[in-house]
């Protein structure tokens, strides 16, 4: 009777395996496709964002439950927001608020330094 022998691989180990360096990859995907490298920084400020407003809620000492009830909404809400799903404009003013903060948009564009979306003092729409 064979006795198999368990070996443990670390995960950067199997990463090699599979398909070499992850990082590497995503750089060199990045590289040759820029709908790739869009989408992909697009999805890092999504991921940002929730971190920055989970940071935010957890500084304050609240649940998900409590901003929840703040907001008259749904813990869920609060959980997909934090997760990285993008509620709609309105609602961030709202958790800003709610947080005690407030929201602050910005337009950048390539080869050009970001603006803010908004000047404070020159009127809104």
């Amino acid at each position: 009777m064979a006795t198999k022998t368990r070996t443990k691989t670390r995960k950067s180990e199997r990463c090699s395996a599979v398909g070499g360096n992850l990082q590497a990859d995503i750089e060199a995907r990045k590289a040759r496709d820029p709908a790739y490298a869009a989408a992909f920084a697009a999805a890092l400020n999504r991921l940002e964002l929730a971190r920055q407003l989970r940071e935010a809620r957890e500084l304050r000492g609240l649940t998900q439950a409590d901003l929840a009830a703040r907001l008259k909404t749904s813990q869920p809400a609060i959980a997909r927001m934090e997760r990285g799903h993008t509620p709609r404009l309105a609602f961030l003013e709202r958790v800003a608020k709610a947080l005690g903060g407030t929201l602050h948009l910005a337009l950048s564009f390539e080869g050009e330094p970001a603006r803010p979306a908004h000047a404070p003092g020159k009127g809104t729409r």
